[in-house]
């Protein structure tokens, strides 16, 4: 996103004429962060005021004029707010990016957006909008997730290629080809590169005329309105729960498993691979994790239902699954594997993952990155801020 200190809401001037900058633009980022994470009041407003039009004009973009805008972009905010308080965020205007990339992707797919269809919401036709404009929002709907960002975030929002790289977790060379092939699916009489500029200069336009940002806001900053419960639903779920509970099945029996040679293993105990070799760990359903030089883990639990493994450094390979279902808890990333053969490497200090799979898929999750399934023969590189690094 484009610096907010160049925005024309950004500074006023006094009577002498001299410039007055509100204090959400006298302050750093990284000062804002802080008071946010210090529990001061007014640090989210603050944030939203520098913000909010640039995030405004980033999801207009992506979602095209239509309700829920509002909502939209609230939980932007919303989602950097959670994400602030648990750790650092880094520079805002990118980590804004990649959040409104994930919201406009979550409300793209519940219901499908701009698809005029029936009897259901017709917003874009509705809107005070261009012809072309409308065709082409109606003509990002034939295209897939990635293909509707990648063509908003760089014909309409303006970003570079390499920026809509980093947001999207694609490759340079597949975002352009996905540009490419984007650019030749519409019918627009000019090229879109063209098109792009004016229709984000309607929006614009459309954002000043509409009260979007001002519901944004009240929405951000309002408290949740407290749920009125049903009594006849509280009886339901008693009633549901204590079935539940009858037909609960016992706790499934304990996966033993030996450490090495043939140490058996314990639960919750730290484990660390000798430099230069490899410290197997061999369960008793079949399935063997290797600890490799110098890798450091611990089995969080093994029962012949699930099991769990925290790695703290270095690498694992998954040698052979056995039947019960694994989660891998790598640095920030949650990793889910079944039948699954894979090696896995977390290096803390460049806060980086490194996953290759040989056989079956695993699905990859975690606080900067939706679900990715990584599977046979594939890769993945991801880091805990930026995202997937391209290949």
């Amino acid at each position: 996103m484009k610096s907010s200190a160049n925005r024309r809401s950004s500074t006023s001037t006094d009577d002498g004429g001299n410039v007055i900058r509100p204090l959400a633009f006298q302050r750093s980022d990284a000062a804002l962060i802080r008071d946010l994470r210090g529990g001061r009041p007014d640090a989210i407003e603050q944030i939203y005021a520098r913000y909010v039009h640039e995030v405004a004009r980033l999801m207009v973009a992506l979602l095209g004029p239509r309700a829920g805008l509002a909502d939209a972009i609230a939980e932007v905010f919303e989602r950097l707010v959670r994400e602030a308080r648990r750790r650092d965020p880094g520079a805002l205007s990118p980590k804004l990016l990649r959040l409104g990339v994930r919201v406009a992707r979550h409300k793209a797919r519940r219901p499908p957006w701009w698809r005029l269809r029936r009897g259901v919401g017709r917003e874009v036709e509705r809107a005070d909008i261009s012809r072309v404009h409308r065709k082409l929002y109606q003509g990002l709907a034939t295209l897939d997730d990635d293909g509707r960002v990648i063509f908003a975030l760089h014909f309409v929002a303006g970003h570079p290629a390499q920026v809509v790289a980093s947001a999207v977790g694609l490759s340079l060379t597949a975002v352009r080809r996905r540009l490419e092939k984007a650019q030749s699916t519409f019918d627009l009489g000019r090229h879109a590169a063209e098109v792009g500029p004016e229709i984000a200069a309607e929006q614009i336009e459309w954002l000043d005329r509409s009260d979007v940002v001002v519901r944004a806001r009240e929405r951000l900053l309002s408290p949740p309105a407290p749920r009125r419960v049903d009594t006849m639903v509280v009886v339901l779920i008693i009633a549901v729960a204590a079935t539940l509970l009858t037909l609960w099945p016992s706790n499934p029996s304990p996966l033993d498993f030996r450490v090495g040679k043939d140490t058996p293993g314990a639960v919750r105990a730290w484990l660390t691979a000798p430099a230069g070799e490899q410290l197997p760990l061999r369960f008793e359903d079949g399935g063997e994790i290797r600890l490799v030089d110098g890798a450091r883990a611990r089995v969080m639990r093994a029962d012949r239902e699930r099991g769990e493994l925290v790695v703290e450094r270095g690498t694992i390979h998954v040698e052979a699954s056995g039947a019960a279902r694994w989660i891998y808890v790598v640095g920030p990333f949650d990793l889910l594997a079944h039948g699954t053969r894979f090696e896995a490497r977390w290096l803390p200090s460049a806060e980086r993952l490194d996953i290759v799979v040989a056989q079956g898929e695993v699905r990859v999750s975690g606080p900067d990155l939706d679900e990715r399934v990584v599977g046979t023969g594939e890769s993945l590189a991801v880091h805990a801020t930026d995202g997937v690094l391209p290949p």
